[in-house]
């Protein structure tokens, strides 16, 4: 990932720029997530995708360290109230 973007540039044609959701997708931000909200359930995700709700495996197109970042940048940003 190239520093001066962040990490959510690679979601937010899906998720939105800030999580919010889409037509298509869940809101996020509201921190209901389907399919676990912990880091560890977050991280699986995106490596390996939702594949029969849509969500493509990150897994190799990215690094475990862009994985990790956008992990954090996740679940930091749904938890701030």
């Amino acid at each position: 990932m190239a520093r001066h973007s962040p990490p959510g540039y690679l979601f937010a044609g899906c998720h939105g720029h800030n999580l919010q959701g889409t037509g298509k997708t869940a809101n996020l931000l509201a921190g209901k997530f389907r399919y676990g909200a912990g880091k560890r359930a977050i991280a699986t995700n995106i490596t390996n995708g939702i594949i029969d709700q849509g969500m493509p495996a990150w897994a190799g197109a990215i690094t475990k360290a862009d994985i990790d970042k956008l992990v954090n940048y996740i679940y930091t940003k749904t938890r701030k109230k």
